[in-house]
């Protein structure tokens, strides 16, 4: 099955990887499901400002 999504690794400082899994366990979201959320509120935010 061919893949669709785009992919890449990240490397973060591990008191950032606990808050996201923190935060992740505590709405019941894997950390992919909140990277990919926090991702989508930013570019929400910065599409509104350009339109401001």
């Amino acid at each position: 099955m061919k893949h669709t999504e785009a992919q890449f690794k990240m490397r973060m400082p591990q008191e950032m990887k606990a808050w996201l899994e923190t935060k992740a366990k505590s709405r019941f979201h894997s950390m992919q499901a909140e990277v990919l959320g926090l991702i989508a509120e930013a570019k929400q935010r910065d599409e509104q400002i350009k339109q401001a």
